[in-house]
């Protein structure tokens, strides 16, 4: 599956599942690739079997989250990746905010995906993905140089390029591009402006 053969990691883990059907990670994994296929019906299956056969495995609750917000099941989705950020603390799954955040981002709810992304950057500022979709907010709610300070922690965090150096800047300029079509009429302008 990392290396990207997705069909031959879905027969590799239906062998998994034959020979060891009560372990929930070859259900949960094999469901993780399934989704990858888009073959939803068939992963929401797997993963189902895996919450069932161990109901306190949160990862597996976490995928299902996931396959449910890629078909827009934006009910289940969200209450999966509540369920998984429930107490004990050591037990919580940072990642849940995470995609709760995309979840309300999606639904137009900026407030509280913002919320969610802030919960995330406070427990784990190196997920470098949510700088990306934090800024798309601060962009959209006009405040340029906060969403300015998360592309810059964006692109440092994939460590390739020096925050202080010259390059950034085109980056900067590859990526204002990106999140222009995101934003609503009014800020594009002042995007624009920004890029230049």
């Amino acid at each position: 599956l990392s290396m990207g053969k997705v069909l031959e990691s879905v027969e590799a883990l239906g062998t998994c599942i034959a020979l060891r059907p009560e372990s929930p990670w070859a259900y949960s994994s094999r469901a993780f690739a399934l989704l990858q296929l888009k073959r939803f019906a068939e992963a929401e299956r797997d993963v189902d079997k895996a919450v069932i056969l161990n109901p306190k495995q949160r990862p597996s609750q976490l995928n299902r989250g996931v396959i449910y917000l890629q078909q827009k099941k934006y009910q289940q989705a969200m209450a999966d990746f509540a369920a998984v950020l429930e107490p004990p603390q050591e037990q919580r799954l940072i990642e849940g905010a995470y995609y709760l955040g995309l979840a309300h981002s999606q639904l137009g709810d900026n407030k509280n995906a913002l919320k969610e992304f802030n919960a995330v950057v406070a427990a784990n500022p190196r997920m470098r993905p949510v700088y990306y979709y934090r800024a798309v907010i601060h962009f959209a709610n006009g405040n340029d140089e906060l969403g300015l300070e998360d592309l810059d922690t964006y692109i440092a965090n994939g460590g390739q390029i020096d925050r202080d150096g010259w390059k950034i800047h085109g980056v900067h300029g590859h990526l204002l591009r990106a999140i222009h079509s995101e934003l609503p009429s009014a800020r594009r302008l002042s995007l624009i402006h920004i890029s230049e």
